[in-house]
């Protein structure tokens, strides 16, 4: 069965949510700001919208807690010794990370660079799924529906700006437009 390109934007058309969770799935972020922006211009709902959002993004938080879970068989321990993390390191991780996973999983959702590595974690860390989910539930839903979140990471954004000022030797903005506070 083939599909013509007329046959599929008529399918959009009609359901534009269907593109919506793989589109979250790969590029969150972006992908919900764009559902947010067609939400407004009317062409999609926005509690379906947002309920696509939320559903897709924790699918992906999922798969990388899953795939640091499956980690933990043994052929893929030798693969882990080779990247350095040993039994004892991987014990001190678990009784650190166990103390602190609250905030590790609430701090990854908001500084999105940090996920993965925070989701493996967890994942080798035998942190339950259940309050893996809760935790990453509770940080997805007030994240994909704040229709400020990109304004709340003045930190971020300064310290981007002034990596990006050491490195090239130029200033790309004033310190007051990304928000650093004296």
């Amino acid at each position: 069965m083939s599909f013509s390109v007329e046959s599929i934007v008529n399918l959009l058309e009609a359901h534009p949510h269907l593109l919506l969770f793989p589109l979250v799935l790969v590029e969150g972020p972006i992908s919900t700001i764009a559902a947010g922006l067609l939400a407004a211009a009317g062409v999609m709902v926005l509690p379906i919208a947002y309920a696509v959002a939320v559903t897709a993004d924790l699918t992906g938080n999922t798969f990388y807690y899953l795939l640091g879970r499956s980690a933990r068989y043994p052929k893929t321990g030798k693969l882990l010794v080779r990247l350095g993390l040993s039994q004892e390191k991987l014990t001190k991780m678990e009784v650190s990370f166990g103390r602190n996973y609250g905030k590790a999983l609430v701090g990854a959702k908001i500084a999105d660079f940090t996920t993965i590595p925070v989701f493996l974690a967890a994942g080798l860390s035998k942190v339950g799924y259940g309050r893996f989910l809760a935790w990453t539930g509770a940080a997805t839903v007030l994240k994909s529906g704040s229709p400020e979140a990109p304004q709340r990471r003045p930190v971020c954004s300064a310290a981007a700006a002034h990596t990006a000022q050491t490195v090239l030797g130029t200033t790309l903005r004033s310190e007051e437009s990304v928000g650093v506070r004296r």
